[in-house]
């Protein structure tokens, strides 16, 4: 995963650290502290402005991003979009959620309570090639999905 921002911040146990490797007060804890003189890890990692995530032929933009490395969550805010260029496929939407090991964009709503307008998600598949399935010599029916 590649990530470009025009603001960038990293979490960690110990201290929170900016892209001008500032160090501030740290409000948060680990469960596993780091063993003395090594580097904490990273728990979260915040950019804002102009997100640009490149991965694989994925590409993510939005004007903020959360990065959790543990759970291997990027939640895209403010204007998210995700756009697979293998598949031909989009979405959109108020906040977008990619998890680490899937590739899919989880599509969440404005927040109750929320001052940003209702919108409505937006989701571009990819082209179906009906054509295969009916070919002349194929004539098997596609399976129904499975029902939940």
């Amino acid at each position: 995963m590649h990530a470009t921002c025009d603001e960038m911040q990293a979490l960690t146990g110990a201290a929170a650290t900016s892209g001008n490797s500032t160090t501030g007060p740290s409000n948060t804890t680990s469960p596993n502290p780091p063993a003395a003189g090594a580097p904490a890890s990273v728990e979260r990692i915040v950019a804002q402005g102009n997100v640009r995530i490149v991965q694989a032929t994925r590409i993510a933009t939005a004007g903020r991003a959360e990065i959790l490395p543990g759970p291997g969550t990027v939640t895209l805010s403010e204007e998210p979009r995700v756009t697979d260029s293998a598949e031909g496929s989009s979405a959109e939407g108020a906040e977008l959620v990619l998890r680490r090991g899937q590739r899919t964009a989880y599509i969440e709503g404005a927040p109750p309570g929320s001052s940003m307008p209702t919108e409505r998600p937006t989701v571009i598949l990819p082209p179906m090639n009906f054509d295969n399935i009916f070919k002349a010599g194929n004539n098997t029916t596609p399976a129904p999905a499975p029902s939940p």
